[in-house]
């Protein structure tokens, strides 16, 4: 029988937190994760669905995840993938609408729940986090682009354009 994976303790998500988020003060994050549950999920297990009402975001401590809508046909749409230090699921929780996204594990995972009342306070009182966020924000942003034109050009490709 496997043995289940060892959970971090909330500090050593914080440790890592700090790696992503380096011009946030060390109060604020620690009351950013004072009501955070810490999980383990295994490859292949779905953290949420696209249509779903999410009441939080996720850190990634460890793993991988894949990150996609449902395209034409039911087919996947990936996004992005997400990997260690990543932060998914919070456009969600800020605009208070049902995912746009659904998330798939693709290795075992530990992830750090962040409950919206949490997000949204530390978005609403620490300007550096909210910068942060921004640049997260805008960065997913231009992958998507990228990737809309990249199928834009393959689709007049295929039509002899």
């Amino acid at each position: 029988m496997k043995e289940e994976a060892l959970l971090p303790d909330v500090s050593e998500c914080i440790g890592k937190f700090k790696l992503t988020f380096k011009n946030v003060s060390d109060s604020e994050i620690e009351a950013l994760f004072a009501d955070t549950t810490i999980k383990f999920h295994k490859k292949g297990e779905y953290i949420y669905n696209e249509g779903a009402r999410i009441k939080g975001c996720y850190f990634l401590f460890s793993g991988i995840v894949k990150i996609f809508q449902t395209g034409v046909a039911g087919k996947d749409q990936i996004i992005r993938f997400g990997k260690e230090g990543d932060i998914f699921g919070f456009r969600s929780v800020i605009r208070n609408e049902a995912a746009c996204t659904s998330v798939e594990t693709i290795s075992d995972c530990t992830l750090c729940y962040i409950p919206n009342t949490s997000l949204m306070h530390i978005i609403t009182h620490s300007p550096n986090f909210a910068y942060e966020m921004m640049q997260i924000a805008c960065e997913e942003l231009g992958l998507i682009g990228a990737a809309a034109i990249l199928l834009l050009y393959a689709l007049l490709i295929l039509r002899g354009y």
